[in-house]
């Protein structure tokens, strides 16, 4: 099963930083992620970079959330990260792409929407 991200430029945090953290976390035992280059690129914007994390299973956004928030917060300095969605659209090869922006309104918790 493979994962497409995109990542928010707002975000401050790019697909080679998120690739990284994750092949060095205990997630990378049973997954591994990989920077992804492709015409969803274009599609989204060229500020917008992409990651793909392939699994033999499913992997829950929390997961993903968790990684970046902790990302982003190591990059304010132990800051409050700010609030992030996770916006699931169709790409031009009509796979599914989760673009993680920085939420518009302030929530309590990260909320997935599609």
């Amino acid at each position: 099963m493979k994962r497409r991200i995109a990542f928010d430029p707002q975000l401050c945090l790019s697909a080679d930083e998120f690739v990284e953290a994750w092949n060095m976390s205990e997630q990378s035992k049973d997954s591994s992620a990989m920077v992804h280059h492709d015409s969803s690129e274009t599609f989204l914007g060229p500020e917008i970079t992409t990651a793909i994390i392939a699994a033999a299973v499913a992997i829950p956004g929390s997961i993903i959330v968790n990684l970046v928030n902790e990302l982003i917060r190591k990059k304010l300095s132990g800051a409050e990260p700010p609030k992030i969605t996770i916006n699931i659209i169709n790409g031009p090869d009509r796979q599914p792409i989760s673009v993680i922006t920085q939420s518009e309104e302030e929530s309590i918790t990260p909320t997935l929407k599609r």
